[in-house]
């Protein structure tokens, strides 16, 4: 069995992780060293992500994330 594409493990981590808030998502799509970085903010790691999440989503009920485009090594 061939593993999943890149593209689409993003994809799912935006549509299950962001938009439908699946904690356990970022479990299964990411490493246990999983790091999150935005800006002057101090790195997140998968609590701190699911905290950050939940918050946003309890601020923003309506936020939603969508990939307009991707890029990838090579293209």
């Amino acid at each position: 069995m061939e593993p999943p594409d890149p593209k689409s493990i993003v994809i799912e981590y935006i549509e299950r992780v962001w938009n439908r808030g699946e904690p356990a998502a970022l479990d299964e799509l990411t490493t246990p060293a999983f790091s999150y970085h935005l800006g002057d903010q101090p790195p997140r790691d998968r609590l701190g992500m699911q905290q950050f999440i939940a918050a946003t989503r309890s601020g923003f009920p309506d936020w939603r994330v969508e990939a307009l485009a991707t890029v990838w090594e090579g293209d």
